[in-house]
């Protein structure tokens, strides 16, 4: 197989797993990150946007990387 092909049969596994990743993730945790990471909000403009305390606006965040990095690394679940 040519190696372009393979590069984008790879890559397009990669997208694919982040897409089921993110899609597993609990509702607040993923609208947390999207509004964070694919918004540009920061954590306070997400708080007084979902009206949600600044700390559980950061824990969700943290624990969608933490989860988000144990599945697309392989690691066992928490």
């Amino acid at each position: 197989m040519h190696c372009l092909l393979r590069c984008a049969l790879a890559d397009a596994a990669e997208r694919q797993a982040v897409r089921d990743a993110l899609a597993a993730l609990p509702a607040e945790q993923r609208d947390a990150l999207f509004l964070a990471f694919f918004q540009g909000l920061s954590h306070q403009e997400i708080a007084t946007c979902l009206r949600t305390p600044l700390g559980t606006i950061k824990a969700r965040i943290r624990r969608a990387l933490q989860t988000l990095r144990q599945q697309l690394q392989g690691e066992p679940g928490n």
